[in-house]
């Protein structure tokens, strides 16, 4: 493979695999909100609650008030409280009705490019991630590599040094407390 065709290869598997890993993101919220229990759950959560805040309200309201009906007149008129369950079931349905809509759209595209992203047998699956493809791809742009074998050999090397890096320093960090810690027990045996 040439290295422009190689160059716009990578591009376009980053593009898919971008794609993917933003439907692999959302598409478990949608399905979350398109859940008929949870919405009526929260909806129930909502009127229950609405019984508490009345009596809080009218707790607060009732020594200023000489007529100990009002009080209770709130609870008679029971259809208040239906608000309270209407409103955020309405608000939930229309929620789940936009997620499953979603649903319906995102998950056939994520297929496709998911299918797409598989069908392209020149990169392999271990680096089929749209950062690893970006660092391929800005490999070869910059002129670092010609190939993708040199471009996969330099993520590897570069990961490798990137850990052994990270592990110094945790390591240095470590040995850098336990010296604070040693010499704050020497200060104060002196």
């Amino acid at each position: 493979m040439r290295k422009q065709e190689l160059i716009d290869t990578l591009a376009y598997a980053h593009d898919l695999a971008y794609e993917v890993e933003v439907a692999e993101n959302k598409i478990p919220k949608y399905e979350k909100r398109a859940k008929l229990w949870r919405i009526i759950g929260t909806s129930i959560l909502w009127f229950v609650g609405s019984f508490f805040v009345t009596i809080v309200i009218a707790l607060m309201l009732l020594p200023s008030q000489t007529n100990y009906d009002t009080f209770f007149s709130i609870y008679e008129n029971f259809y208040i409280f239906y608000l309270s369950f209407l409103i955020p079931f309405g608000y939930k349905m229309f929620l789940r009705h936009n997620a499953r809509k979603n649903l319906r759209i995102i998950v056939p595209i994520y297929k496709d490019n998911l299918n797409s992203l598989n069908a392209i047998h020149s990169i392999p699956d271990n680096f089929k991630y749209s950062g690893d493809l970006y660092t391929l791809h800005s490999y070869l742009t910059m002129g670092r590599t010609d190939t993708l074998k040199e471009s996969i050999n330099l993520l590897i090397k570069e990961a490798r040094e990137d850990k052994f890096h990270r592990e110094t320093i945790s390591k240095l960090n470590e040995v850098q407390r336990e010296n604070e810690r040693i010499s704050s027990k020497l200060d104060r045996l002196d």
